[in-house]
């Protein structure tokens, strides 16, 4: 017998793509706000920016730091890739366009 607190399957399911789309969903918001030109395209991105990007995304996709929130950041941490080079933010702003277009 399941424990009490734990989640159906059809509730894990539903949990799983409710995840899938906020990801999704701070993925095109990254890309937008990496892609605006009143906020520099032309600067470089660093680690340190991908890092708090990510948290920025998730909590505007959440509506505020929560354990949500939480689980997309770490969720668009992973689909996010590192900044091993030098990189403008316009740049990195089309990759993660096409990871929230391929992420279906």
């Amino acid at each position: 017998m399941p424990e009490p607190t734990q989640l159906s399957q059809q509730d894990e399911a539903l949990r799983r793509a409710q995840l899938d789309d906020k990801t999704r969903a701070g993925l095109r918001y990254i890309a937008v706000k990496l892609a605006d030109r009143s906020r520099r395209p032309h600067a470089l991105l660093d680690e340190r920016a991908r890092l708090a990007i990510a948290l920025t995304a998730a909590e505007y996709v959440c509506g505020g730091l929560s354990p949500e929130a939480e689980a997309v950041e770490r969720a668009l941490l992973l689909r996010l890739p590192h900044v091993d080079r030098p990189i403008t933010r316009g740049e990195y702003a089309l990759i993660v366009n096409r990871a929230a277009w391929s992420a279906r």
